[in-house]
C-alpha cells in the first residue's frame, strides 16, 4: 500500500494535477517506466556487441557506413526507447532523434517541457558500461515540447575517447614522434620502422588520421596536446591494448573508465579549443 505522500510523488512524477488524474492511471505510468527501465538494463547487460565497434563508428563520418551506427537503432529500440536515427554532428558530436517516442507517452498530462530523462540517461549508460567512454547527452528538443522529433545531444569525452581507443602500438609510435622531426611524411614509414615498430602502410595512415582527428599531431610531427598526452600516458598504469579488446561486454570484466587528474582537464581544455 501507498501513503498519500507516495501516492502524491508518482502523481508529480509524470506530470498529471491531482484533482485530474485517479491514481491507478498514475501507477500506469509508473509501470511502464519500470518496464523500459527493466528493458535498458537487460538490454545494456545481454548485448552482444564488441568494443571494436567504437574505433569505426567514431572514424566515420557518416554513421551508416559503421556497423556500430546500424545497431544502434536496433538497441534503443529493444531498450523499448523507439527507434532512433544517429547523425554525426561535428568531431565527437552525435545526435540521436525520433519522432515515435516511448518515454514521451508516459506523460500524458505534460504539454510543454523536455520528459526524456529515461532515454539520456540510457544513452550515457549504453557507452560508459559497453565501451568505457563517458559521455555528456543533453536532450535539445521534445515531442511535449511540441517539436517533431525528440533529439539528443551526445558528446564524448576526449580523454576517455583516447585512452578506450589507443594501444601500446599508439603509445611507442607517439614516443617516437617525440623525439624525432619528420620533415617529409613520405620519410614516416621508414622512421617508424627503425624503432622495431612493424606496420602496414594503411594501419600506420589509420592511426595518424586518429592523431590528427585529436590533435595529437600536427602533419607528421607530434604536438604540444600530443606532448601532453604523452606525458599522462607515462604517468598512469592503465594504459593497455583496449583497442584490440574484442570480445563482448558480458563475456568480460568491465572496465572502469580512466579518471581525469590535471593533464586529463588540460587535454580536454586544449582538444576543445
Amino acid at each position: 500500500m501507498y501513503t498519500d505522500g507516495e501516492k502524491m510523488e508518482i502523481i508529480e512524477e509524470f506530470g498529471f494535477e491531482e484533482d485530474s488524474i485517479d491514481f491507478s492511471d498514475a501507477m500506469e505510468a509508473f509501470g511502464k517506466s519500470i518496464l523500459i527501465e527493466s528493458k535498458i538494463n537487460y538490454t545494456i547487460e545481454h548485448t552482444s556487441i564488441s568494443r571494436n565497434m567504437l574505433w569505426d563508428f567514431i572514424m566515420a563520418s557518416d554513421t551508416s557506413m559503421a556497423p556500430l551506427g546500424n545497431e544502434i537503432p536496433k538497441i534503443m529500440d529493444q531498450m523499448g526507447l523507439g527507434t532512433h536515427k544517429v547523425k554525426r554532428k561535428d568531431s565527437l558530436m552525435y545526435e540521436f532523434s525520433t519522432s515515435e517516442c516511448n518515454v514521451c507517452d508516459l506523460y500524458p498530462e505534460v504539454k510543454e517541457g523536455f520528459v526524456c530523462h529515461i532515454t539520456a540517461e540510457a544513452i550515457h549508460r549504453f557507452f560508459r558500461e559497453i565501451f568505457g567512454v563517458m559521455t555528456e547527452v543533453e536532450e535539445t528538443s521534445c515531442v511535449k515540447n511540441g517539436d517533431g522529433y525528440c533529439k539528443f545531444q551526445v558528446r564524448f569525452q576526449p580523454y576517455s575517447i583516447i585512452f578506450n581507443l589507443m594501444d601500446s602500438v599508439d603509445r611507442e609510435i607517439l614516443q617516437v614522434l617525440s623525439s624525432t622531426f619528420i620533415e617529409d611524411c613520405d620519410t614516416l614509414s621508414s622512421i617508424v620502422s627503425k624503432a622495431d615498430i612493424f606496420l602496414e602502410p594503411s594501419d600506420l595512415n589509420e592511426r595518424m588520421i586518429f592523431y590528427s582527428t585529436f590533435h595529437l599531431v600536427e602533419g607528421c610531427n607530434i604536438s604540444g596536446s600530443g606532448r601532453q598526452f604523452l606525458r599522462m600516458l607515462q604517468s598512469n598504469d592503465s594504459n593497455q591494448n583496449r583497442r584490440d579488446a574484442y570480445e563482448p561486454k558480458m563475456e568480460q570484466k568491465q572496465e572502469e573508465p580512466v579518471k581525469k587528474d590535471v593533464f586529463g582537464d588540460a587535454f580536454e581544455d586544449a582538444f576543445n579549443h
